[in-house]
């Protein structure tokens, strides 16, 4: 539980930080919009005062604003960085905390499951004999019921033939006696003396006292014979109750075997989940060491752009120097005109005039080997062959890589292989008529467009493709008219400002990549943070099965307790069946004690 704690209390932190984090994305995207409200209300001004306006200084400001831009990327790619250690340092203690867990769980799980077994076992086996001496003991107690039954009945039987064969006697005896009166009375109405009247009168009262004995001793019989009946009646009901507790005992020791027997089941199901969770953690921390590795290619990556970048503003900053150098104080008025393309234009602002070609381009993801599929990236036509020419002279100098969509992409390995190619790390191009595509290309589609850090990406090109077309919407409104085609036609000869588009174009696709490279850190981040989360809900389950199990022994508890009530009922069905049994036979001996009463009685009555 404690663990569970400190899980739960990482978990706050880190939804903390989410929050948090989700906060400064607003506030990021608040102040996009304000730049963005800004930006056209700049574009509006720029457009009054175009006419006024000189090229060189616009492209001196553009130059600042993309210095500007590398400043701020370079400032996210540093807080980028240390955030990329602070969560690599969360996924270590992460991992290290999910070792000791899975280690403890497996330990506790080891533990209890032997513990189990042992106690079921034990219980088992106890039960078991329990079950078998109650068994012997019922049969006993069922040998030793019947057997006095049947003694109670033969008994009882011959109790009632005694009865009977005294009775008969006794009628005998009356019979006799009575023939005994008649002869009696014959004598005394035979003899006339008063001495007969005597004796006949003694006779007469001893045969009727003998009628007043024998008329209280059959009462007492039947009194004795009812209560006997009674007493049997008794016993037999009795004996029946008996039969019954058994019959529960029994019952009861099957409830208690099947919930012993559903038990071991309920355990060896857990003991057989228990290896496919440790190989699903297995398999997690392979994928949570494959990422990690990942990342440190992104990281090495990022570190090698980041050197290009600083190279190239190295030698863009000497051949600007070299430039203000050999520069004429009196500039041409066509010298940006003659860029081949129009990368700072966009499409709607150049209506009628036939625009230059440029050869279509890929951007080199070299850096990582990322394969980007051809139909993603832009493209502009022109018609005529001169300009074909001067763009194939201004791809001669470009060192990144520049390929066809009919070349195939790079062999080399992939971050993401992703098999539908829809090309994780291929952002649009900043610099193309068509960069205001919403960027559909992103994984997940139009429902990964929702994600607060695809917006802010997408915001990031709005700003890029908007700082880029500052600088050329004067072109394109002036080269709608004839006059100012032939100049554009002209300005192709005009290679002199070609290295510095070449030197902006380059910083640009430079902050392109590693905004992608960022945006693929994001990615890989939420990933691992899903992998995280599982493995906690497996942390959850593992814990849950735990609590089972204890519930389980909690339940082998009761029903030891309720063996214990069992055995103590049984004992005492025991002790009422041998209090019964003294009763019986202290009845027996009353009876016998009445009955030799009685046969006193008998005799003294004939003699």
């Amino acid at each position: 539980m404690e663990e569970g704690k400190n899980l739960a209390s990482a978990d706050h932190k880190h939804r903390a930080l989410v929050k948090k984090l989700r906060a400064s994305i607003s506030d990021n995207e608040k102040e996009l919009n304000a730049l963005r409200t800004a930006k056209n209300k700049i574009d509006k001004e720029l457009e009054t005062l175009r006419s006024r306006a000189r090229r060189a200084d616009e492209l001196e400001k553009a130059h600042d604003d993309l210095q500007k831009l590398l400043g701020q990327t370079q400032k996210e790619l540093n807080t980028l960085r240390t955030e990329i250690r602070s969560k690599d340092s969360t996924i270590a203690e992460l991992r290290s905390q999910l070792q000791k867990a899975t280690e403890q769980a497996d330990a506790l799980a080891a533990k209890a499951n032997e513990e189990a077994r042992e106690q079921d076992k034990r219980r088992i086996a106890d039960l078991e004999e329990e079950v078998a001496a109650l068994k012997v003991e019922k049969a006993l107690i069922t040998d030793r019921s019947k057997a006095q039954a049947t003694e109670l009945r033969e008994k009882a039987e011959r109790a009632n033939e005694r009865a009977r064969a005294l009775e008969l006697e006794l009628k005998a005896e009356v019979q006799v006696m009575e023939g005994k009166l008649e002869e009696m009375r014959a004598r005394a109405e035979e003899a006339s003396s008063g001495a007969a009247g005597d004796t006949q009168a003694k006779l007469l009262r001893q045969i009727e006292t003998l009628q007043t004995q024998y008329s209280i001793a059959s009462e007492n019989w039947q009194g004795i014979e009812t209560t006997l009946l009674a007493r049997i009646t008794g016993l037999e009901r009795e004996r029946d109750e008996a039969l019954q507790r058994e019959s529960e005992m029994r019952r009861k020791a099957r409830e208690a075997a099947a919930r012993a027997k559903r038990q071991e089941e309920e355990l060896e199901e857990a003991k057989t989940k228990i290896p496919t969770i440790q190989e699903d953690v297995k398999s997690y921390r392979t994928q949570l060491d494959s990422l990690k590795k990942r990342a440190e290619e992104a990281e090495s990556a990022l570190a090698k752009a980041t050197a290009d970048f600083e190279k190239q503003k190295q030698a863009w900053e000497a051949e600007k120097e070299e430039r203000q150098l050999r520069e004429v104080p009196e500039r041409p008025r066509s010298w940006l005109e003659g860029i081949p393309g129009g990368s700072f234009l966009k499409p709607e602002s150049r209506p009628a005039s036939p625009q230059l070609t440029t050869p279509q381009r890929t951007f080199s993801t070299d850096f990582l080997g990322i394969s980007i599929p051809a139909n993603k990236l832009r493209k502009a036509s022109g018609p005529s062959s001169k300009s074909d020419a001067g763009g194939a002279a201004f791809e001669s100098r470009m060192p990144f890589s520049r390929r066809p969509s009919a070349q195939p992409p790079s062999g080399r390995p992939t971050l993401n292989s992703n098999p539908s190619g829809s090309g994780i790390f291929s952002p649009p191009s900043v610099f193309s008529p068509t960069s205001d595509a919403p960027p559909s290309h992103y994984p997940g589609g139009g429902a990964g467009a929702g994600h607060p850090l695809d917006m802010e990406d997408q915001r990031g090109d709005d700003a890029f493709d908007s700082g880029s077309r500052a600088g050329g919407i004067i072109i394109g409104e002036r080269s709608a008219s004839p006059q100012q085609m032939l100049q554009d036609m002209v300005s192709v000869s005009t290679v002199a400002a070609g290295p510095s588009v070449q030197l902006v174009e380059r910083m640009s696709a430079a902050i392109r990549r590693l905004e992608s490279e960022k945006v693929a850190a994001r990615e890989e981040l939420a990933r691992i943070s899903r992998q995280r989360d599982d493995a906690r809900g497996e942390i959850i389950t593992l814990m849950r099965e735990l609590e089972a199990g204890k519930a389980a022994a909690k339940r082998a508890e009761a029903l030891e307790a309720e063996m214990a009530e069992v055995k103590e009922r049984y004992e005492t069905t025991l002790e009422l069946l041998g209090e019964k049994s003294e009763l019986v036979e202290e009845l027996r001996a009353d009876i016998d004690d009445m009955k030799a009463m009685y046969r006193d009685l008998v005799e003294r009555t004939v003699k």
